[in-house]
């Protein structure tokens, strides 16, 4: 009895010996995290797990609405996609506990990682940053990311949802976060403020450790996006040319910083690290060719989902020439319907 006494004791002893020896940063409160500069760092790079994962298929994390319209003519059969032909794109459908639909993935997604640059902006003035972390430009890329994934972000919402409600600071537990949406208008301009601070913060390039971070480019590229939306019919039903001018500029700031090209064909573009067609990516580990990959290995006339990304006809058909830069409707172009790829875009 004695003896088992002893090792109960000295089994408490040691159990409450291993549960204070805890792994450093377990269980951190905010005010280590903000009270440290690594740690602070972290937590605003966890902003970027919060983009779309994909963009390829219906079903999946689609974040905005410009692939609905080729789903809405794809004869692909899955639930998901049914919805969206039967009119009911919001519809909660789930799939192994995970919601696919935008309410489920994306609405929540965003909001989350708006949470997280909001909170990080908030902080920036009370973290202990080293004069090492100035002369790097470490601050100002921080905001500038933080910036930059929020606007980002919000054109996710936007997207789809139309004006949904902007929120600039960390929400608490107390607060009334039911609040009204704002309008489309008002949230493009937040979307433009948080771009023109980004891009006067963010760097062309980075070293390669830190290749995937928001850049000048990706804030000029998603400015481009963000305007050339607000000029469409859909947002711009009076058909303002002003809106149009913009997007247009927009676009020639993009170009006019001659980083960026279309690479040469398709056949390793999916597989390629880095390319000059990258204005950015988010960086992941190596995926073995199943899910959405299937799309484009699979042939149009494939099961399921797969093979739904496969181009149509009148994709193909919007390549143009490549000696004369002419589209093939052009009876200039030097376009042979017997040959059809001959002497096109080698795309």
């Amino acid at each position: 009895l004695l003896l088992l006494t002893a090792i109960f004791f000295g089994f408490l002893s040691s159990c409450k010996k291993d549960f204070l020896d805890r792994t450093p940063g377990a269980d951190l409160s905010e005010e280590k995290v903000f009270g440290d500069p690594a740690l602070a760092a972290s937590y605003a790079d966890n902003a970027y797990n919060h983009l779309i994962d994909e963009y390829a298929r219906f079903n999946a994390h689609r974040g905005t609405t410009s692939q609905a319209s080729d789903e809405a003519v794809s004869g692909n059969t899955d639930v998901s996609v049914r919805t969206l032909n039967q009119g009911l794109f919001h519809d909660h459908y789930e799939r192994g506990g995970a919601p696919l639909n935008d309410i489920g993935d994306v609405w929540e997604r965003a909001y989350a990682g708006i949470r997280i640059a909001n909170t990080m902006l908030a902080k920036m003035d009370i973290i202990p940053w080293t004069d090492k972390d100035h002369k790097d430009g470490v601050v100002k890329r921080i905001e500038g990311e933080m910036r930059f994934i929020r606007a980002f972000l919000y054109f996710e919402l936007i997207t789809p949802f139309g004006g949904v409600p902007i929120t600039d600071k960390p929400a608490s537990i107390f607060d009334n976060v039911d609040i009204p949406r704002n309008t489309y208008r008002e949230c493009v301009d937040f979307i433009l403020e948080d771009l023109n601070k980004a891009e006067n913060l963010l760097s062309l390039d980075y070293e390669t450790k830190h290749y995937g971070r928001a850049t000048i480019g990706s804030a000029n590229a998603l400015r481009s996006r963000v305007l050339l939306y607000a000029a469409s019919p859909l947002n711009n039903p009076e058909g303002d040319v002003e809106k149009w001018k913009l997007a247009a500029a927009a676009a020639q700031k993009v170009i006019d910083m001659k980083r960026y090209g279309l690479q040469a064909t398709y056949d390793n573009i999916m597989n390629m690290p880095q390319s000059e067609e990258y204005i950015m990516i988010k960086v992941r580990a190596p995926r073995a060719i199943d899910g959405f990959l299937l799309d484009f290995v699979m042939s149009p006339g494939s099961g399921g989902a797969q093979g739904s990304m496969n181009p149509t006809q009148n994709h193909v058909d919007l390549y143009d020439m490549k000696a004369t830069g002419l589209p093939i409707t052009d009876i200039a172009s030097g376009y042979d319907e017997q040959n059809p790829y001959a002497g096109r875009d080698p795309r």
